[in-house]
């Protein structure tokens, strides 16, 4: 199958405080720098290594195979 993640079930209904929020309360929350009740803050730290190189060829553009004649 091509594409899997999109036969999942969808995720669980949000939680009550979340969906008694309109969307300007929640513009109103986020434009204050406050917390939104319902959403969690990804804790993301950069690993400060290097990349690895490619392992794969790149694909040419469409342009770079034409030859002229």
């Amino acid at each position: 199958m091509r594409f899997p993640h999109l036969l999942r079930s969808p995720p669980s209904s949000p939680p009550a405080s979340l969906s008694q929020l309109s969307f300007a309360e929640v513009m109103q929350l986020v434009q204050e720098g406050k917390e939104v009740p319902g959403v969690t803050e990804p804790d993301v730290q950069p690993s400060n290594q290097s990349p690895t190189p490619s392992q794969m060829q790149r694909v040419q553009k469409p342009w770079e195979g034409w030859h002229l004649v």
